[in-house]
């Protein structure tokens, strides 16, 4: 077998047979894994591919060649063989074992299975920055799947170092009149990251997102936010609109919550704005996709509305409190007449059935400013929206004796989410004791929040009794 020569190899290292019940697929040892350079990890993708190999089995040539490269010598153990590693057929060859795990019979996994995989083999010590390029040009050429832009970001430490290579090299500087045109020509010319970055504004926005995580220590956690969320099959998703978005509105988080808010608010809040800038698998996923497009970017611009003069802190006029209070009073009175004896006792035992444990308002609701390190500042609509979904959520989980803090930081992270929904979309479908209500105002839809929680941590208590 020479490198580079295609050859048939089998799927799995150890035992081949189509006895799922003898041999059972999820205990063998696979013969093709993801090399580290090509860890794409796309849900929706590998999802897509699923459904397709059972349809079909494995059908080779249509998704391209299979690369992979062969193991090392010094990486068997004993007499077991180290597995191929995958530049491409990545996520078909997941999906395949995924596929024969769920349904052991299908006849066109059986007979793919039996068939094993044609692949072209490359030596052990093909150059990184070979094996790079090959799994770059190879998802190139898919529509759907191509290079995504968490791709684009994890480059950016790669591209630093060849751009500062090649500057150091020439005499470069930042201080040269056309320094950004030579970097950005530089860029496109290269052959391994040209393709990737034929803009100077794209590579701008990825290096911005790289430093920003990494900075906050929060790149495992959006590549991870990201991979189990995006739709990366979505035909209107843009690497260049996205990256774009992200910047705008982490930005504006670092700029207008300079101080005053917690490091884990302050990260809930920049992962799930980085959320709303991309399409999500979820049933409502569009409709969850608020930056679409780069123009929508300036709508974050209203979480940060200033909250002197809200209702919320301003609280209720007396005149108001004395005539609402006058007209429950005539309308209980109204009540009073018609509801017959046994209809009252009725009424009684569904309200309480309904009756929920009741959550207080903060100490601090009127307040209009932040205590920070230094000084004060203005209290904002999104320091209004934080503090409800802290104060609802540990007192939610103190309500029903909840100590796993990971349940807390989920429902605290879902209030926030349906608060900035709420703040883009103008309105909100929000579940209640009496079904789902629309909300139009936020001085509405802010004690709302109490009830909704509760109801949302039933459903939480309820599935995981059902499940567990």
């Amino acid at each position: 077998m020479q490198v580079g020569e295609k050859c048939r190899i089998k799927w799995f290292l150890c035992n081949n047979s189509d006895d799922a019940t003898l041999f059972p697929f999820e205990q063998r040892r696979r013969s093709i894994v993801r090399h580290p350079m090509n860890n794409r990890q796309q849900r929706s993708v590998k999802s897509t591919y699923v459904q397709s190999v059972k349809a079909r089995g494995v059908c080779e040539g249509v998704r391209g060649e299979a690369w992979m490269i062969q193991p090392s010598p010094q990486s068997d153990v004993g007499q077991q063989q180290s597995p191929y590693l995958a530049l491409s057929y990545g996520s078909l060859s997941e999906a395949f074992y995924q596929a024969l795990i769920d349904e052991g019979s299908n006849p066109n996994l059986l007979m793919s299975l039996k068939r094993g995989l044609e692949v072209r083999l490359l030596h052990h010590r093909t150059p990184p920055d070979v094996i790079r390029f090959l799994i770059h040009y190879h998802n190139g050429f898919h529509a759907g799947s191509g290079t995504s832009f968490c791709e684009l970001v994890a480059m950016v430490p790669d591209v630093e170092a060849a751009l500062s290579h090649w500057k150091q090299g020439n005499g470069i500087n930042w201080s040269q009149k056309d320094y950004e045109n030579k970097c950005a020509q530089f860029i496109k010319d290269h052959a391994e990251f040209g393709e990737l970055f034929p803009e100077w504004k794209l590579w701008e926005s990825a290096r911005y997102c790289h430093r920003f995580f990494s900075k906050l220590h929060l790149m495992s956690e959006f590549n991870d936010m990201m991979s189990k969320n995006v739709d990366f099959l979505h035909p209107r998703l843009h690497n260049g609109v996205v990256l774009q978005c992200i910047q705008h509105v982490t930005n504006s988080v670092t700029t207008s919550l300079y101080d005053g808010v917690s490091e884990q608010d302050h990260n809930f809040l920049i992962l799930l704005l980085s959320k709303m800038c991309v399409p999500t698998l979820h049933a409502n996923g569009e409709s969850q996709w608020i930056f679409d497009v780069a123009t929508k970017k300036v709508l974050v611009s209203r979480i940060y509305t200033v909250m002197t003069g809200s209702v919320v802190t301003v609280g209720k006029k007396k005149n108001d409190n004395k005539k609402r209070g006058a007209d429950k009073e005539n309308m209980n009175a109204n009540k009073r007449a018609r509801v017959t004896p046994g209809g009252k006792a009725k009424a009684k035992a569904k309200s309480a059935a309904l009756a929920m444990p009741n959550i207080p308002d903060e100490k601090d609701l009127n307040s209009t400013t932040i205590e920070c390190t230094l000084g004060v500042r203005n209290k904002l609509w999104i320091d209004d929206l934080l503090k409800c979904a802290s104060h609802v959520s540990s007192n939610v989980a103190s309500n029903f004796g909840i100590a796993d803090s990971e349940a807390i930081l989920n429902l605290k992270m879902h209030l926030i989410e349906m608060g900035l929904m709420f703040a883009f979309k103008e309105q909100i479908m929000m579940e209640t004791q009496k079904g789902p209500k629309l909300f139009r105002k936020w001085s509405t839809m802010r004690p709302a929040l109490k009830e909704h929680a509760q109801i949302y941590m039933l459903k939480v208590c309820l599935y995981e009794m059902i499940s567990g």
